[in-house]
């Protein structure tokens, strides 16, 4: 499987925690779609068969009805849809009216990720977020109202400030919405945010609390985990973000976005300036290069593989290069094997990271 990700850079305004490449310069649009358009129309990829697209940011959803058919329109004549099976487009609710949804699903998107991040307004203001849980409602209503059939919603848990009792409400919120996937991530502050200067933290027993509460509640509501932070109900997980996280190759397109083409991978400036002035200067947006070992792509499939509720595969080439120290954490019960299958126990989950580092080096 292949994929196709365009990143739409700008915001009305930046979200307190947000470490994504986005800016608020919304009167660079015009420019910035002509440069998408020169950076298909230069950039030569091996043919393959696309079969996801994910238009992500940034806000998407804060382009305006011309600027959407724009992009789509340019996508579509450098670049063969016909074999794809999902689009996903990402939205926020203060941007996303009912004649934008309806103009999405009429130029073939078929799965939205709309952006909640918390249900209860005191930690909406803390993470800066514009719309309100009333405007949330509104643009979740106005999906519906349009046609769509697969929503995720995005949540935040581990703020600052908020108790286990809150974020089971935001739980609780999720399960009258009823929404085909939730995506459920703990903060984290980076440096160079606005949050990084406080750096409030509640602690680690109590976001993992949080993320064990999600689990359970997530599980009796039918949602079945199958990524450490996403769940999914029957036949609607992720089809784009499957592909990256077994390995499969991609194309991105926009400021900061990334490709990866077998043992190439390729990431664009994620200055918006230096993007457009090269791109409209005939220039490749290219920022950085490189071409990964056999070692760098086993630990890359070994740590994508192991994020994944079904794990690697037990006896395959992955489990085969990392035999001794997998057998070492399935011996310290971190690990278990279920049939052809070896992954990390459900327990464990939340501290997944430390156990997959301790495998690959």
């Amino acid at each position: 499987m292949s994929g196709l990700y365009l990143h739409i850079p700008f915001c009305k305004r930046k979200c307190l925690y947000c470490d994504f490449c986005s800016f608020e310069k919304t009167d660079l649009i015009t420019e910035f779609l002509k440069a998408i358009q020169k950076e298909i129309e230069l950039r030569l990829f091996p043919k393959f068969n696309i079969e996801t697209v994910y238009i992500g940011g940034g806000t998407p959803s804060i382009l305006k009805e011309k600027e959407i058919e724009k992009l789509f329109e340019i996508v579509r004549n450098k670049i063969d849809l016909s074999k794809v099976k999902e689009i996903t487009f990402e939205a926020n609710p203060e941007s996303l009216n009912l004649e934008k949804a309806k103009l999405l699903l009429s130029l073939g998107v078929n799965r939205i990720s709309l952006g909640a991040q918390s249900f209860n307004e005191e930690k909406l203001k803390y993470l800066g977020r514009l719309a309100s849980v009333e405007q949330f409602e509104s643009a979740f209503e106005n999906l519906i109202k349009a046609g769509f059939e697969n929503i995720n919603i995005d949540l935040i848990y581990g703020i600052p400030n908020q108790t286990v009792d809150e974020w089971d409400k935001d739980l609780e919120y999720v399960k009258n919405l009823n929404p085909q996937h939730i995506s459920c991530y703990c903060l984290e502050i980076h440096r160079g945010t606005p949050l990084w200067q406080d750096r409030e933290k509640i602690s680690d027993e109590e976001q993992e609390k949080m993320y064990f509460l999600a689990i359970e509640k997530l599980r009796k509501m039918g949602y079945a985990q199958y990524e450490i932070s996403n769940f999914s109900k029957p036949g609607k997980k992720s089809l784009h973000n499957l592909n990256y996280w077994l390995r499969g190759n991609y194309i991105g397109f926009g400021p900061s976005a990334a490709s990866c083409i077998n043992e190439k991978r390729m990431v664009n400036s994620p200055q918006i300036d230096k993007y457009l002035h090269k791109l409209l200067g005939g220039l490749s947006p290219e920022f950085s290069q490189e071409t990964l070992s056999q070692e760098d792509i086993y630990r890359e499939k070994l740590m994508l593989g192991l994020r994944l509720s079904d794990g690697i595969e037990y006896n395959g080439d992955i489990f085969i290069k990392f035999k001794d120290k997998i057998v070492r954490a399935i011996e310290k019960g971190f690990l278990e094997t279920n049939g052809n299958r070896v992954k990390i126990k459900e327990r464990f989950l939340f501290v997944s990271n430390s156990i997959i580092s301790e495998i690959i080096f």
